[in-house]
């Protein structure tokens, strides 16, 4: 088994037609740093007056397809899940281009929420949406035989209300738990125990 590789996350801004931006993570939050003033920043870099999705990439070291194996079985969710708002699957089993499965969810209170794929292709993307429409997205690029490039979005450029995202701050709440899901699911595929 080769050693596990060091955290490697990258933070993703706004895309435009004519630009794209990327920080470490080490520069955006362990130089002690605000996190929304370095997305502020970069949505100020890239030119664009709107912030269109937020995401961070980790190289872990497992295959794709073990990797997109995970991803697109809903029961593993809830483990994989950063925020900790997953909490169950109600509905669904293996995900492909548009299967809907529906999970229990705490944010606040209980609810439930139905989601459909909307993005796939098999062990490299998979995306999902629901009545909101805004998009979760795993991209999965294979670096070598044992290591995958992990990039986990959350992407509001198709949402209902990307003004009423953007002033609930989820960007960067949901920045924050792309890097803890990236990491539990490296966990999980490196058969570590999830924290």
């Amino acid at each position: 088994m080769s050693k596990p590789l060091k955290p490697n996350y990258l933070c993703s801004s706004a895309h435009t037609e004519s630009s794209h931006t990327s920080l470490s993570l080490s520069q955006a939050i362990w130089n002690n740093r605000d996190l929304s003033s370095v997305i502020h920043n970069m949505y100020k870099t890239t030119g664009s007056a709107q912030p269109l999705f937020v995401s961070a990439s980790r190289k872990i070291s497992a295959p794709r397809s073990e990797i997109f194996a995970v991803l697109t079985d809903p029961s593993k969710h809830p483990l994989l899940d950063g925020s900790t708002t997953v909490k169950g699957v109600i509905s669904g089993n293996k995900l492909a281009l548009g299967t809907k499965f529906s999970m229990s969810m705490r944010l606040w209170v209980p609810y439930h929420i139905t989601n459909t794929v909307v993005e796939y292709e098999e062990d490299s993307l998979i995306a999902w949406r629901h009545f909101f429409g805004h998009r979760w997205r795993y991209e999965l690029d294979q670096v070598d035989e044992n290591t995958t490039l992990v990039t986990e979005t959350f992407d509001y450029s198709t949402a209902k209300s990307p003004s009423g995202i953007k002033l609930m701050k989820f960007p960067e709440k949901n920045y924050l738990s792309i890097v803890k899901t990236l990491e539990r699911l490296a966990n999980l595929v490196e058969k570590k125990e999830t924290s």
